[in-house]
């Protein structure tokens, strides 16, 4: 006997197979405080204030003081309430203690996507708005969010997913509005 699973997979394996690679982007932004005053020209920071979730920073997490834009060099895991990250370029400027900084990671999710053209009815009905793109992902392993912090990269394009989200009754797909 056929089982949802089992028809979601299958549509998934041949549909999926129609569909472009694109890439579902996840913004995570995580709020830390500066433990101790760190002089200008420094490529290691000291965090504490560490927010209830966080597991460590990871490379490529970025993090803005001043006018500058600074990137974590190799991940790093919190010990006794504080994390240590070494970065680059070089702080312009010196950090006071208690600082407050906001660490940002951007995930990045290889998926397939098919594109739906959004047509005069659906906007007229008030599905959605002029510019919007509906698109099935395959491959996704999270549950897509309109909350802002997730994106399609598509063609070039970074579209933010909006809050009308759903999955097929397979499984197969989640179905997503973007702008």
């Amino acid at each position: 006997m056929l089982t949802a699973e089992d028809i979601g997979a299958t549509i998934r394996d041949t549909l999926g197979s129609f569909a472009e690679a694109a890439t579902y982007r996840v913004n995570s932004t995580f709020t830390v405080r500066a433990a101790a005053l760190t002089p200008a020209g420094s490529t290691t920071i000291t965090f504490g204030n560490l927010p209830a979730g966080f597991t460590g920073a990871l490379a490529g997490d970025t993090f803005v003081v001043g006018a500058g834009t600074y990137t974590v060099a190799a991940p790093v895991t919190p010990s006794g309430g504080f994390v240590t990250v070494t970065f680059a370029p070089a702080l312009a400027v010196q950090v006071a203690s208690a600082t407050q900084v906001v660490l940002s990671r951007a995930t990045d999710y290889p998926v397939r996507v098919l594109m739906e053209q959004v047509d005069g009815y659906m906007i007229q009905v008030g599905l959605y708005a002029g510019g919007d793109y509906r698109f099935t992902v395959f491959g996704l392993p999270i549950e897509p969010s309109g909350s802002g912090a997730h994106k399609v990269v598509w063609r070039g394009k970074t579209l933010s997913v909006q809050a009308e989200i759903s999955r097929d009754s397979t499984g197969a797909a989640w179905i997503v509005r973007a702008k």
